[in-house]
């Protein structure tokens, strides 16, 4: 695919959503892995639109504003009908000026307003990496050890952070290491959530199918997965290594618990 080509079908995605492992954007990820630029361009569109969908949560809408608008807008159409003998430039672009008022204000109306849910791009978005920074997770229940992860040694406290501003942990962090047959040693963070705060929720139900995604946390890349289990909703973030979460994936494909 070309830049430009793959720049035109990223538009369709969303930002803060799990549209990007859609196997639709197959060829688009694989240009995204190689070429910089639309990496660039593409993470920058991204945080335009997730920008103007913020400032529309805060346009205050009054309830009768459509109403008010609409009734306008025929009142324009009527005036246009009825007098035939005046300049219709000016009455024509009047009635465009409205119907696009009302279109906006219909909009900002129609916007999905913020709850106690996350997307999945919003929770990475969110994130704290540094775990020496957080407190210890201060959930009611510690979340279980992923289904294909009897391999993979899970260690430390659990910490905790908090990702939308209300009291109490949304989160729960844990550091991870695996050690391969030939020795080389594989890192990364594994936090956890309960699935009732990720809406739309993630498209795998397993780890080692789950589709990568490359976020920007902080001033560092990761190679991250995101999958549902039961009433749990995990990722897996390793640093700035695709090659290690390949071998990662592999190495549990399979796996009982």
């Amino acid at each position: 695919m070309t830049c430009e080509t793959t720049l035109e079908q990223l538009d369709c995605v969303r930002p803060h959503s799990d549209d990007l492992a859609l196997p639709e954007f197959a060829d688009a990820r694989a240009h995204l892995e190689t070429c910089d630029a639309c990496r660039f361009q593409f993470e920058r569109r991204q945080r335009i639109d997730s920008a103007i969908a913020h400032v529309m949560h805060q346009v205050p809408v009054p309830s009768d504003q459509p109403a008010k608008l609409l009734a306008q807008l025929e009142t324009a159409q009527v005036a246009t009908t009825a007098n035939a003998t005046r300049p219709k430039r000016a009455t024509h672009w009047r009635a465009v000026a409205l119907s696009l008022s009302l279109a906006l204000v219909v909009a900002v109306a129609m916007w999905p307003r913020s709850s106690d849910q996350l997307a999945v791009g919003e929770v990475l978005d969110r994130l704290s990496v540094d775990v020496t920074k957080l407190s210890r997770y201060d959930g009611k229940v510690t979340p279980p050890k992923p289904f294909e992860w009897s391999a993979i040694n899970v260690f430390g406290d659990v910490r905790g952070q908090d990702l939308d501003g209300t009291p109490g942990h949304d989160a729960a962090v844990r550091l991870f290491q695996f050690d391969t047959r030939r020795g080389h040693i594989v890192q990364g963070l594994l936090i956890s959530m309960p699935a009732q705060r990720v809406s739309p929720p993630p498209a795998a139900s397993r780890f080692s199918v789950a589709s990568p995604r490359y976020p920007s946390i902080g001033e560092q890349r990761f190679a991250a997965v995101t999958w549902q289990e039961g009433d749990w909703v995990y990722f897996c973030l390793i640093p700035d290594n695709p090659g290690d979460l390949e071998l990662l994936q592999r190495s549990t494909q399979g796996v009982a618990a």
